[in-house]
């Protein structure tokens, strides 16, 4: 950032080494956090009452991007360029909310295995 250089973790750690201009209510605080905050009615609506919430949350979110999504929540443009390089959304801003909210709150990409050596192993596994 600035041309310096800034790993993830230590802007997790400490987000006013970004640079951006947040507002004071996101100071100290990260985009994953307040990402986390924003999702929680949602994922809370799920947990109740499962599929079923999905009608209500459609209806009511459908029509946003994540970008309009996070304005809706009253974050600042900074908090939102910070989550967009964080969280690697940088490039979809203006896709579906919902698209990103089903990945999110359907706890996808937790259970991932690896393949020792390299997925090309998987195939050869096949042969005789």
């Amino acid at each position: 950032m600035g041309g310096n250089k800034i790993r993830a973790s230590e802007a997790n750690a400490n987000p006013a080494l970004m640079g951006f201009e947040v507002s004071e209510k996101e100071k100290g605080k990260t985009s994953g956090q307040l990402y986390m905050k924003a999702i929680q009615p949602l994922i809370d609506m799920l947990e109740k009452d499962g599929d079923a919430a999905w009608d209500e949350i459609v209806a009511q979110y459908d029509q946003y991007s994540t970008r309009e999504f996070l304005e809706l929540n009253g974050w600042s443009e900074g908090m939102i360029e910070m989550f967009g390089l964080l969280a690697n959304q940088e490039s979809v801003m203006n896709s579906s909310f919902l698209e990103l909210f089903r990945e999110d709150s359907g706890n996808y990409y937790t259970d991932m295995i690896e393949i020792e050596g390299g997925t090309d192993r998987l195939p050869y596994a096949f042969l005789p």
